[in-house]
């Protein structure tokens, strides 16, 4: 019964990606970057709309709960396996590297990228199950450097992808010496069905993910450098800032194309996809999230909290031609990190990469050396030496 209703959902969800897939251009750099939304209403406005209260607000309520359901399902139901319906992705199936070669050839990556089966058979990744701290079991890769090290750089994808989407952090960096790591977010890959928080638990889960590998290799010296994109960005954000992931070894960070807030990511997400204004369907969202999950959807925002992870160095990348997460918040979410680490007077211990000419989650694509040496730059700089 369940299955079924997940597979109704599931159609659902394909049927208005189709829709809005219709509208977007097909490459992402020929597009301008996503704007952020913000309301302000005058006085005399908010007086009419609160002496009309009872013509509007029936209509609202239930609007909300309509097109709130529909996002939520959106955002919670989409393809997890099975073969991708794309026709640039001909008979190949979500979680193969079959999928992530083909992925990076469409979006026009660096020949660098591309994975063979003999860079896969030296790279010898351990396919493995960590248990995390609700009892999800999460779906991870392990590659263990040939050269002994205990510096490990730990990967996480954004919403909707998995972790061979990602494949392209674990190459350069096991080729630069590190061991690597790259896990499947709950509710994603083939990981366990789970809600999916956009941060919230996933933060969790990456705190169970870095005490897994300490006890794995019984070593107290470990070093972790984070890396995420969009919902595994904002992850490690939230991690930094609610969570003792410095006590456990986090040196560093990288923060690519993430939200600072994900209240106002929903609104933008809501008006990009169903085009019609937040106030018809924000609230709807928060209600069937509490509704059915048990999570408030306030508890991720990142950057009110940023002072917590002052001492943490970070780099923040963005591309200029981002579709999907406004560059200003990362710029937002830069500034007050560089602002906390002055009042703490530490300086010059977070930076800031705006890649011209990237869309969503594609800087290394676009200017891969840029990004890949810069990167390694920056992990080097806090590792130990």
């Amino acid at each position: 019964m369940k299955r079924q209703q997940e597979e109704k959902k599931l159609k659902k969800f394909k049927k208005n990606k189709e829709k809005t897939s219709k509208n977007k251009s097909q490459d992402p750099q020929d597009q301008d970057s996503v704007k952020e939304i913000r309301y302000h209403y005058p006085w005399y406005l908010k007086i009419i709309l609160l002496i009309t209260l009872p013509i509007w607000i029936f209509p609202t309520f239930i609007a909300n709960l309509v097109l709130g359901k529909k996002i939520y399902e959106y955002l919670q139901y989409f393809p997890k396996s099975g073969p991708v319906e794309n026709p640039n992705y001909s008979n190949v199936e979500w979680n193969t590297l079959a999928f992530y070669n083909c992925d990076i050839e469409v979006k026009k990556g660096a020949q660098e990228l591309l994975i063979s089966d003999k860079d896969w058979a030296d790279m010898k990744g351990e396919d493995l199950k960590i248990i995390s701290f609700d009892d999800t079991n999460l779906a991870a890769f392990l590659f263990v450097n040939k050269k002994p090290t205990t510096k490990w750089i730990i990967v996480l994808h954004g919403w909707m992808q998995n972790r061979y989407s990602i494949l392209y952090f674990v190459k350069p960096f096991y080729q630069a010496g590190f061991n690597v790591l790259v896990y499947d977010a709950r509710n994603h890959g083939s990981s366990d069905a789970s809600a999916t928080t956009f941060g919230k638990n996933e933060s969790k889960d990456l705190l169970a993910v870095i005490k897994y590998l300490k006890a794995k290799y019984k070593e107290n010296t470990l070093e972790f450098a984070l890396i995420g994109n969009s919902m595994g960005a904002s992850t490690i954000l939230q991690g930094l800032v609610a969570l003792p992931l410095k006590d456990y070894g986090v040196k560093s960070a990288i923060f690519d194309c993430g939200y600072d807030d994900f209240t106002h990511m929903i609104k933008i997400l809501g008006q990009t996809n169903l085009k019609v204004k937040w106030f018809w369907f924000y609230f709807g969202i928060k209600f069937w999230f509490r509704y059915y999950d048990r999570f408030n959807i306030n508890d991720v925002k990142p950057i009110t909290q940023i002072n917590n992870c002052g001492e943490t160095p970070m780099l923040f990348i963005h591309g200029t031609k981002d579709q999907t997460v406004p560059i200003t918040m990362t710029k937002r979410i830069y500034k007050a990190k560089v602002d906390s680490e002055n009042a703490m007077q530490k300086q010059n211990v977070s930076q800031l990469l705006i890649v011209e000419g990237a869309g969503h989650i594609q800087s290394i694509t676009t200017n891969y050396r840029l990004y890949i040496t810069t990167s390694l730059d920056f992990f080097n700089k806090w590792f130990s030496k």
